[in-house]
Formats: C-alpha cells, structure tokens, sequence
C-alpha cells in the first residue's frame, strides 16, 4: 500500500448543478472567506466541504428526504457490516440558525437511475427549511483510524442572504444560478486556498450552452469516437495529438450519458500512456505471450487490468518502495509506470477537466447527440490515482493485436476509472451543467 487509505481524503456529495462561473471573491482574500466559510460550521477540523442547494424535500414518516446524485456514494463509510447494504447511517451535527440537533442521518441508494436519496431524521428548525436552502457538509475525522467520520451540517434558510451570499462568492457561484440541485465540493478542504474559478471553463461555458441549446446534433464520424470529435468539431478544434488540455489548456473528454450501464460501472477514459516493459519482448513477441485468440481469429491483447488477477495472468500492483505502479504477469513483474510519469501526465493533461455528457439515439453514421452536462474537474493527483488502483476503481486497459502482414497494431495503453469516482481523484469538482430532465 502507498499509505493509509483514509476515507477523510474526500467530501461527499454532489447533486445537479447549473454554474456561470464568476470569480466573485478575489484570491487575496481567499484565506479570510474560507475561514468564514468553516466558521458556519462550528469548527476548523473540518478536511472538506460541500455546499449544495436544497431541492424539494419529501416528508415522509416523520422523515425529511432530499434527492441526491449517486456520484457521491463511494465516498461514504463502508456498508460491507451494515444489515442493509443500500443504507449507510452518517454520524452528523446539524444545525439551523446556530442551533444544533443530532438528527440521525441515513444515505439511501435505494435511488431511481442515478439517484439516491439522503434521508434526515425530522428536526423542529430542519423541518423549516425550504426548497432553495442551502446545505452545508463539512467532514471531520477522527484520530481513531477504525472511527467514522463525523460530518458538521449546516441548514442556511434562503432569508440568511450573508452566508447565503459568502456561500456561493466563495464556490463561484453567482444569484442567477442559485436554485435546486447546484452544489460544489472541496476536498481536501485547504482553508488558505483561494475561491474556485477557471478562465478555460468559464469562457467554454458559453458556446457550451450555444451547443446544448441546439438539441440534436448529428454525429461527424461513426464509432465510438463520434462523440468527442463532433463536439470539438463544433468548438472549432482541430484534431490534434497535444498532450496538453483542448480548450485553453482545458481538457474536454465527452461521453454517452445514457449508456445503459449503472452509473457506477461506467469507465471515464483519463490518458494514454505507455509503460515501461521489462521484460525483453517486442509487441509482435508480447501479444501472443499474454493475449488470446479473437473472434476473428487474430491474436490480441485487449485486456482490462486492475489489481485483482484477470483471466489473462495481468494485473496492477503499487510498489510504494520503488514509487511506481507495476504490471504483473502471473505474478512477476513485466512491465511499471513510476508516480513521477503519471503525475506528469496528470499535470499536463488533467489538471482542469470538463467530462461533457451527452444523450444519444441512432448507431453509426445516423448517430445523433443532445450535449447536456458538464462535469469540472480540478486539480489530480498521482496518491489518489493509485488510491482508486488499489480499489480497482481505476483500471489500465491493453488494446493490441496483430495484423494479418504479421505486424503489431497499438492503439494505446489507456489509464480509465468508474464515473462514479472521479471526486476521489480530483480536489475541485462541480457538476456545471446538467441535463433539463433526469430521464434517458
């Protein structure tokens, strides 16, 4: 292991979110909002925050439920104890208007689509709060590794409009775009770190919504890369082979967003990057070493590999000694990537990230998309990368066969990772633009 796993790493929680983003709080005073911001909360051990805007909430059994995104589950304490697997209990402190009240909290995956919901015992102040309220979570752990987290809430009413007001200038977020489902997340939460913004992004936002507004598109290229290049098509960006960000040093990977896969199962591609081979073979050598046989009776080499032993003999493991990532074979070593290289290549090509979600109907060159959402990413880093390895949350995918002359054909080794778990591998993450309705 790297080190210690710590759940504390990450702020849970996302829902929908609708951003214009306008540096509102400038980064000089950026140490000075975020110590108002903890203030709310009560406290300053708090290791990350979210703030999101309250939709409409259910009563039900004495019970106040909010409907939240499923992106935020993976950060939640572990259920593999709990009787009921589709239900984790959060131990929180909540508070409205400075009072505080121990409601009991309880994540509930039991969700349509990709939703669940988050259910709070009913409170006499929580059960004031309205539609358009803000929710603050501030995550607190303790020294005691074996200890949950405890998470500090805060229920700002809509009437409280100066941290109403300090909320959205410190996250970006301007009155406009205040409304159900908006929300911002940090994490590690750093108190002298200056107010959320990006240039890129908020200069792609605009013909962004230009796009989106136009409804269905028809694709420029058939096949799964159709959708990235008809986007770019539309931005003006010439294809290219850069490795840094598309859109202003931004990167812009998009995706099918009405896959029919479960949310948590999707694979978001990050980079290509090759690995270090060690063990003496040439790809025309290597392919039918560890590859197979296809359908079409070629000898490949596509293989998924994560840190549990595939059917292939590979797998992924971290050598925190030697600070690299390691291929094995059968259990012996052929091939690594060190931290150093992955964290370059992180910086050079993640470090500001805009997944952009797509609905798409008709297959080939019929292919049509409807670009709805837009998920900003900032800030990567190589200790959650190989985090999520370790968990097999994120995989290394092999695409390689040879051709009929006998020649190897590489289409590159692709570093990817669940949907669902990208907020573990970024520090800023906001959902900035969403679909108008949920349904596929």
């Amino acid at each position: 292991m790297l080190h210690r796993i710590r759940f504390s790493r990450i702020l849970f929680l996302p829902a929908v979110f609708l951003l214009v983003w306008t540096p509102l709080v400038r980064s000089a005073d950026g140490r000075i909002a975020a110590e108002e911001v903890v203030a709310l909360l009560g406290g300053s051990d708090v290791d990350a925050l979210l703030v999101v805007v309250l939709p409409e909430m259910a009563d039900q059994r004495g019970q106040l439920s909010f409907e939240m995104p499923r992106l935020a589950e993976s950060l939640l304490p572990s259920t593999a104890e709990s009787p009921n697997a589709n239900v984790t209990k959060l131990v929180t402190r909540w508070s409205v208007t400075g009072k505080v009240d121990r409601a009991s909290t309880a994540w509930h995956r039991a969700g349509r689509g990709d939703r669940s919901r988050l259910v709070v015992s009913r409170g006499g102040e929580l059960s004031k709060i309205s539609a358009g309220g803000l929710l603050m979570m501030g995550r607190v752990i303790s020294d005691d590794v074996e200890a949950l987290p405890e998470f500090y809430c805060r229920m700002i009413r809509p009437e409280e409009r100066r941290e109403r007001r300090l909320l959205c200038n410190y996250f970006g977020i301007v009155d406009s775009d205040v409304r159900p489902g908006v929300f911002g997340i940090y994490s590690p939460w750093n108190v002298r770190g200056p107010p959320l913004q990006s240039e890129p992004l908020q200069k792609f936002l605009e013909p962004f919504d230009r796009i989106s507004s136009l409804g269905w598109l028809p694709t420029q290229r058939s096949g799964s890369t159709g959708i990235g290049y008809t986007l770019e098509s539309l931005l003006y960006i010439p294809e290219n082979n850069s490795p840094v960000g598309d859109f202003l040093g931004m990167e812009l990977k998009a995706h099918r967003s009405n896959q029919s896969s479960a949310a948590g199962s999707k694979r978001m591609n990050l980079f290509l990057k090759e690995p270090t081979w060690t063990d003496g073979l040439s790809h025309r050598e290597r392919i039918p070493m560890y590859g197979y046989v296809d359908d079409n009776g070629r000898v490949a080499l596509y293989s998924t590999v994560t840190s549990t032993e595939n059917s292939h003999g590979l797998q992924l493991a971290v050598n925190a000694t030697a600070q690299r990532v390691e291929m094995l074979y059968r259990g012996q070593p052929v091939a690594f990537w060190t931290f150093d290289v992955l964290q370059s290549r992180l910086s050079e090509k993640l470090t500001e990230t805009a997944f952009v979600g797509a609905k798409s109907r008709g297959k080939g060159q019929a292919e049509e998309f409807h670009y709805e959402s837009v998920l900003f990413c900032q800030q990567p880093s190589v200790e959650s990368l190989v985090e999520l390895i370790e968990s097999r949350e994120s995989m290394v995918e092999m695409r390689m066969h040879i051709r009929e002359d006998g020649s190897a054909r590489n289409h590159g080794t692709a570093f990817r990772v669940h949907q669902d778990q990208l907020p573990r591998l970024y520090t800023r993450t906001l959902l900035c633009r969403v679909p108008t309705s949920q349904e596929d």
